[in-house]
């Protein structure tokens, strides 16, 4: 675009110059060399305008078409699966690399992003063959994109928003027009008045084709020359100008392309500056040589030769590129004000800073707090990358309150909460904010803990003695699960107190039939429901407080509850929706648990989440923690922010960032917390309501 600009002037300030000198007829050449030079038109208008202007655009289902170029556009609204601040410079730099070497799949495509404050998008523009092939060079884009981004197309309504184009209104251009209409006529007369009107007919007649594109409108400053290019930089210096463009508060395009030939125009230069330096003695060809010396090593070292051009909003991005106010000239389109680049050169401006960590603009949002720069921060259930949540932290930092926060909003988003309370603290609260809160007290009024439910009797049989092992820590016979079994065969888990009294009567372990009487003597008392009639409430809460001290029954019949659970909620259909959470508070009792595990791993698709609750997470098995969805790290002292870090692999920041959280009061109802949804980490101040 530059180029053909640069000899449209020439030609054009040759035309005036020899129709003054020869013959004012030769004016007539105006109209027809701009005639061959329509596309700097666009360039023109937008220049009058000061907004993006380009081609009449086709609007489709879920992409764009611009019928004059035969390419589509395609958005896909993105938020990094990797953490910017969380990797080195030199794993930046790679990670980067890797990326734009995968996504350009062919020389054809271009691709780039979109950031406007906290949204990003990445744009695919590619040439329009076939329905088939533009659906297998997406799907292989696609395929790439996945392993570094969430991601989802942008679509109908949403897309029309973005893309925010209008019509041109062409009389806008009239005193323009009238004013080179009149110079024209006063330097060459007649042939300049016929001259003029050519020129404004051919404009209105070019311009037509052209829309405004409001949503794009700030982007004013226009690359072109990158500085870059010819300095060989250090990777934790890209790392920190990537860093600090994270966190400009402004809006660019950056899109980019491969281009082969790179390497051939740097060796051509090199030879020429090198023969202007030794042949022709030219020292000011030096910085040339060695300029494009490091072009070719930085090649050589394994970086994409690449075709950039970028759009920004603001002059801060000076010192990396000369920036004039310019256009989108053909919206996207890197053929038209693009510049040279390498890998290295287009790091700083590839989003992998994290802001929100959703795609979705979903109502069914949590809010959490705010961040550290103010903003507030929200968790989409319907984005994470599983419906299971863990909070940890110590005694007195603000678990429970966290918790009854989430559940309050979880509640409000028409998702049915299953509360395991050992303390009995959230009946009241969440009895405060709903009706129809179903709680049960045990051993007042509980479910038959033998109840087979949806499995086979043997499973229940099997499951039953894992359960009594786990809660015990105790080294159990063979001779009691066949007690188990025979008890199971003639009660069928009907009566929990028949069954338990045959348990007694046929086991001789001292320690198991006092563990049984205990066991026992709390179900005589209780009132059974059923649990099917239970889990069609949209909150019920099951209260320990009264058992609490007995530690080994209350393992147990959380255990059993959970196993039970499970067993009813896997007769679900498949649903990618989240429509239950089970909230296991103080999990530290059973969190080594297999059902724990089996919980995790096998109600994911069902649209049932685990909520865990815990002091720490020592004893947790990482396949578990690495199946946490979204994972609240509370502050608390040096010892415990020591442990976690271990786990969690946490920086210095991360660090201080939660051994200086006070704990909260009365008077002030925050808390610091590490908030990850996946790999994507956010320090935030939770509010707790």
């Amino acid at each position: 675009m530059i180029n053909r600009l640069k000899i449209l002037i020439v030609l054009l300030l040759t035309i005036f110059a020899l129709s003054l000198a020869l013959s004012r007829c030769l004016i007539l050449l105006f109209p027809l060399i701009l005639f061959f030079f329509r596309d700097t038109i666009s360039f023109f208008i937008s220049y009058i305008y000061r907004v993006p202007v380009g081609l009449v655009c086709e609007l489709k289902s879920n992409y764009v078409y611009f019928p004059r170029k035969n390419r589509i556009i395609v958005f896909y609204r993105v938020e990094p699966l990797l953490n910017l601040e969380r990797l080195k410079g030199e794993t930046y730099v790679s990670v980067v690399r890797d990326f734009v070497k995968r996504v350009l799949v062919n020389d054809d495509v271009s691709v780039g992003f979109f950031v406007k404050g906290d949204l990003k998008y990445f744009i695919v523009n590619l040439e329009y063959r076939s329905v088939e092939n533009s659906k297998n060079i997406l799907s292989s884009i696609e395929n790439v994109l996945g392993e570094y981004f969430m991601f989802r197309r942008v679509e109908e309504r949403e897309l029309e928003l973005l893309l925010s184009s209008r019509s041109l209104d062409r009389l806008r251009l009239m005193p323009t027009s009238v004013m080179f209409l009149l110079i024209l006529s006063l330097l060459y007369s007649f042939y300049g008045f016929l001259a003029g009107l050519l020129t404004i007919f051919l404009i209105y007649l070019s311009s037509k084709d052209l829309r405004i594109y409001d949503n794009f409108a700030q982007l004013l400053y226009t690359c072109t020359k990158n500085r870059l290019l010819f300095v060989i930089r250090d990777p934790d210096s890209v790392k920190s100008d990537a860093l600090h463009v994270s966190r400009c508060k402004c809006s660019y395009i950056i899109m980019f392309r491969r281009c082969r030939d790179l390497e051939t125009i740097a060796r051509e230069k090199l030879h020429r500056e090198q023969e202007s330096l030794i042949v022709k003695e030219r020292g000011r060809s030096y910085s040339e040589v060695l300029a494009w010396r490091n072009v070719i090593d930085r090649l050589n070292y394994g970086e994409e030769p690449l075709i950039m051009s970028v759009n920004v909003s603001t002059r801060e991005f000076e010192p990396y590129f000369n920036l004039h106010i310019g256009d989108i000239c053909y919206l996207f389109d890197t053929s038209r004000l693009s510049v040279y680049a390498l890998t290295s050169d287009i790091a700083i401006l590839i989003p992998m800073h994290s802001s929100s960590g959703t795609v979705y603009e979903s109502s069914r949002r949590v809010f959490i707090g705010y961040d550290r720069s103010s903003r507030e921060v929200y968790v989409d259930i319907d984005s994470l990358p599983n419906n299971h949540i863990l909070i940890v932290g110590p005694t007195g930092m603000g678990k429970s309150w966290t918790c009854k926060t989430i559940l309050t909003e979880l509640v409000k988003n028409d998702i049915s909460i299953i509360v395991i309370d050992p303390h009995g603290e959230y009946g009241d609260y969440l009895r405060k904010k709903f009706n129809n809160i179903l709680e049960l007290k045990f051993p007042e009024s509980f479910i038959n803990i033998f109840d087979v439910g949806n499995i086979t009797l043997q499973d229940k049989i099997y499951r039953t003695f894992i359960s009594l092992c786990e809660a015990l820590s105790y080294e159990i016979s063979q001779q009691v699960l066949d007690i188990i079994d025979e008890v199971y065969q003639r009660c069928h888990g009907s009566d929990p107190v028949r069954m338990v009294n045959e348990i007694i009567n046929n086991i001789d372990d001292f320690l198991l039939r006092l563990f049984f009487r205990k066991l026992l003597d709390y179900y005589s008392q209780c009132r059974i429901l059923n649990i099917r009639d239970i889990i069609k409430s949209r909150v019920v809460i099951f209260n320990f407080k009264n058992i609490l001290s007995d530690v080994d029954v209350l393992r147990f019949i959380m255990l059993m509850l959970i196993d039970l659970l499970y067993s009813y909620l896997t007769s679900l259909e498949i649903s990618r929706k989240l429509r239950y959470v089970i909230a296991i508070d103080e999990a530290y009792y059973i969190m080594n648990s297999r059902i724990i595990e089996l919980c995790i791993k096998g109600l994911r698709k069902l649209g049932v989440g685990i909520l865990l609750i815990t002091q720490n997470i020592d004893n947790i098995r990482s396949d578990i923690l690495q199946n946490i969805g979204l994972s609240i790290i509370l502050g608390g002292p040096d010892p415990y922010v020591e442990s976690i870090a271990s786990q969690y692999l946490l920086n210095n920041d991360d660090v201080l960032w939660l051994s200086t959280s006070l704990p909260p009061s009365h008077y002030r109802r925050s808390t610091r917390a590490l908030l990850m949804i996946g790999p994507v980490k956010k320090h935030v101040s939770i509010i707790l309501r």
